[in-house]
């Protein structure tokens, strides 16, 4: 009966596991790219809805996050397209907002979804990080 339950085991986990098309290795998923998309989405739309999102046509921290993201989505799908594996960006869906916090962070979820925290500290924006 141990036999069967760890053949079993291990039949699933081996039909589970895909071919990373970033890195070239093999790895296991348990959730399918369409789908990690889909909650990444949602959690992301929950967590602006919940935070002060800053308006890039207002705030000139916002606008130059939204256009040094938009520079480097723009050079990820070109990359992707001069490799021909544009299918690794499918279902992306670019977002990128700044949030007024006092925190220091910034972060990223499946499908394009990038946050950066504003932090004011001292007189001295910390999103200066990010420019370039």
């Amino acid at each position: 009966m141990k036999k069967i339950i760890y053949l079993l085991l291990t039949a699933s986990l081996l039909a589970g596991c895909v071919l990373n098309m970033v890195t070239g290795r093999k790895q296991l998923n348990l959730v399918n790219e369409s789908e990690l998309q889909l909650m990444a989405a949602d959690q992301y739309s929950t967590f602006l809805s919940d935070n002060k999102v800053l308006n890039p046509g207002t705030n000139k921290d916002a606008a130059m996050v939204h256009r040094t993201g938009t520079n480097i989505a723009n050079a990820i799908e070109k990359y992707y397209s001069s490799k021909r594996q544009e299918s690794i960006l499918e279902g992306y869906k670019w977002e990128f907002n700044s949030i007024d916090s006092k925190e220091v962070n910034a972060w990223c979820m499946p499908g394009g979804k990038v946050v950066i925290y504003t932090v004011v500290a001292n007189g001295k924006k910390h999103c200066d990080i990010i420019k370039y």
